[in-house]
């Protein structure tokens, strides 16, 4: 640490995850004086934190000044919900804490040293972007509906940026702007443009971050009618997984806690991590496709309920009732009986999710 004029500066690093690149703080440790106690923090909320950064960081102003001393646990909070509340400020970089016994300067790294020009246009661009799919899921009467057409709006206007997953680097990739203006994202980029499209459109909605199958990881929650589900977008793209391919999936569209967590771990510094319990409004469930025992007959008018798109995916609630009923359809041939009320077919393709218990029949 380098001490000037008493003021303690702390810089504060960015670790790039393996897997899915995710922009994350680390946070800054204080070194103290002997006339420096932990008693000398000022009493603040993250709230009043994330107010003061509202009052004060632009297009051109970097910096957050506060007349006070505030712990950096506090700042990192403070840091976390501004960040939450303002995914569009896609610029910010980390920061370096530069303290005293009266004050606080919270001062921001600018991503790839944008300049205030620089960044007041592709502000513009993102603002004018996200204001473009707001408008189009405005077209859709429930908040269900709006949430599944920016889920695909995404996934389809999207290209999963390998390059910059695997730079080890901080990206715009890994932005809101990256995701809705270039169209080259990593998970945390897809979820903070669904964020604040979600906020444009005044659905509660947050992201959360933690270790997944394929290394760090960044998804979203939101609250639909009084109840908070977790949604993955990126994974819903086949495109974010080399070895997938095909179209855009719903595997993780409004799924509960059991189902997330076959899959990944929270980080525990999260601002907010909300309770999900429920799946009245998960797509399985909403579209007929949600099957809690297996039933050949079931299949079968499940099936017939598809027969004009040719496919139908079906999730069970448990591997058990999964596993039975890969068994029976693919190695027993109860296939050719839910077939049976089909009617006609060319062929018959099938895959399976042993993850998410989810059975894919193409016919």
């Amino acid at each position: 640490m380098k001490f000037i004029k008493k003021f303690i500066v702390s810089a504060v690093c960015l670790v790039s995850m393996c897997g899915c690149e995710m922009r994350t703080d680390i946070i800054p440790q204080y070194n103290l004086s002997n006339s420096q106690t932990e008693q000398e923090y000022a009493e603040i909320s993250a709230e009043t934190v994330c107010q003061g950064m509202q009052e004060q960081l632009s297009v051109e102003n970097f910096d957050a000044y506060f007349d006070m001393r505030i712990d950096s646990e506090m700042i990192k909070d403070g840091v976390a919900l501004f960040k939450n509340k303002n995914p569009d400020f896609f610029w910010l970089n980390g920061y370096t804490i530069v303290t005293d016994n009266k004050s606080t300067k919270i001062k921001f790294n600018i991503l790839n040293n944008y300049s205030p020009d620089e960044i007041r246009t592709m502000h513009d661009e993102l603002i004018a972007a996200a204001d473009n799919i707001t408008a189009l899921a405005q077209n859709y009467e429930s908040s269900y509906e709006k949430i599944l057409f920016v889920h695909d709006y995404i996934i389809n206007n999207t290209d999963y940026d390998f390059a910059g997953a695997d730079s080890g680097q901080n990206g715009i990739w890994g932005t809101s702007y990256g995701c809705i203006v270039n169209g080259h994202a990593v998970c945390q980029g897809y979820s903070e443009a669904f964020l604040m499209i979600m906020n444009n459109l005044g659905i509660e909605c947050g992201v959360c971050a933690g270790d997944s199958d394929r290394g760090r990881h960044a998804w979203n929650y939101v609250c639909l009618d009084g109840k908070y589900y977790w949604l993955d977008i990126t994974w819903d793209d086949p495109e974010s997984d080399e070895n997938e391919e095909g179209n855009l999936e719903h595997k993780y569209f409004l799924i509960d806690d059991e189902m997330l967590f076959r899959t990944r771990t929270l980080d525990e510094n999260q601002i907010f991590i909300p309770k999900c319990n429920s799946l009245d409004d998960n797509y399985f469930v909403r579209n007929n496709c949600f099957m809690d025992y297996y039933s050949a007959d079931e299949t079968g008018e499940k099936m017939l309920e598809y027969a004009e798109n040719h496919e139908i995916s079906i999730m069970f609630p448990s591997y058990g009732a999964y596993s039975e009923a890969v068994y029976s359809l693919f190695e027993d041939g109860d296939i050719w009986s839910a077939l049976s009320y089909v009617g006609e077919f060319s062929e018959i393709k099938y895959s399976t999710d042993d993850i998410m218990y989810v059975i894919t029949i193409t016919f």
